[in-house]
């Protein structure tokens, strides 16, 4: 890849890094550590995983993130950190609630959304992406917690995530952080991003 075009930016693909073996799930839990430890680094210009909330081992977006800067920071590796896919149904089956949230639901969705982007900013991210776009149909087995996930509804009509997203976007756009002044397990969470007009805070 990197012959064809040296300015490439190649991203390690997206880690689970969740439901691991060791919980009689899919996903080693070791794989970063084995990649880095095998000399992997030079083959890749960013860290690329998926957060979903549900997960049982990481109570909050920064407890991941922190995790896996720690494997890089062991491996003595520098790299950016990217999210390449998050998400939160709005559909109400008890069994994709979220641990610690309340009630899944588009209301949900949408205040879900700007809160896991905010976190993911305030903390170094470079990049989210939102999966998916719009709701879907699937037989696929496993892939039913995500067919209601999209932030526009299966006609097409925004959900009220689609206008949270658009708020978030044009309020914060690229503005870098200013401070963290409150984060999790706190109550209430504030963060400080540093605009050209002056401080924004979300909370």
């Amino acid at each position: 890849i990197r012959a064809a075009d040296p300015q490439v930016r190649i991203f390690l693909g997206g880690l689970a890094y969740d439901y691991f073996i060791t919980d009689n799930g899919p996903f080693y839990q070791g794989f970063l550590a084995d990649v880095l430890r095998a000399g992997g680094a030079p083959y890749f210009d960013y860290v690329n995983f998926h957060y979903y909330p549900q997960n049982i081992h990481w109570p909050t977006f920064p407890d991941k993130i922190n995790e896996i800067r720690g494997i890089l920071t062991a491996a003595k590796v520098s790299k950016p950190i990217v999210c390449t896919e998050t998400g939160l149904t709005t559909s109400t089956n008890p069994d994709y609630r979220s641990p610690g949230m309340a009630a899944n639901g588009p209301e949900q969705q949408a205040r879900w959304l700007v809160q896991v982007h905010t976190q993911g900013f305030a903390n170094g991210l470079q990049m989210m992406t939102w999966f998916p776009i719009q709701d879907f149909h699937t037989d696929i087995p496993g892939y039913q917690i995500f067919t209601e996930a999209g932030l526009l509804r299966l006609d097409g009509s925004p959900k009220p995530a689609y206008a949270a997203y658009q708020t978030l976007v044009h309020e914060l756009g690229d503005a870098p952080v200013g401070r963290i002044i409150s984060s999790p397990p706190a109550a209430l969470e504030v963060y400080e991003f540093s605009r050209p007009d002056g401080r924004l805070w979300i909370a």
